[in-house]
């Protein structure tokens, strides 16, 4: 009687056998929202960017310093819904007491308010709210 080979199926893969992922190393961690730019680009039909582009094209940055393009949406969306003072007004928070630009603050667009706390108190109660 002769041995049966064992042949892997289709459902078990070995690791052994995948090509190993390519990594790349930047100074800067925003790789992934680099990526994620870059896939709506495509989506949309655009050409991609390089990393030097998406780089130099800080215009919206998130919390820890990284170019976020939803923040541009927000910004412009903020603009066309309550004018350009937005930009230029400041107000102070009622949380942290420190005098701020309009763009700054939680807005609510459908019935044209603009909050008193700013967006990163906001963002500290709610890392708050979700801890507990």
């Amino acid at each position: 009687m002769a041995k049966l080979k064992n042949i892997p199926s289709s459902k078990k893969i070995n690791k052994e056998n995948q090509p190993k992922k390519k990594v790349i190393k930047t100074k800067n961690k925003s790789i992934n929202a680099f990526n994620s730019v870059n896939y709506r680009r495509r989506k949309k039909g655009l050409k991609e960017l390089s990393y030097q582009e998406y780089i130099s094209q800080k215009v919206a940055l998130d919390s820890s310093g990284r170019f976020h393009p939803r923040k541009e949406n927000a910004k412009t969306k903020a603009v066309t819904v309550f004018g350009k003072e937005v930009l230029e007004k400041r107000k102070s928070c009622i949380k942290c007491k420190k005098k701020k630009k309009l763009i700054e603050f939680s807005m609510r667009y459908s019935k044209k308010l603009i909050l008193n706390v700013c967006k990163e108190c906001e963002q500290e109660r709610q890392k708050k709210y979700w801890k507990v």
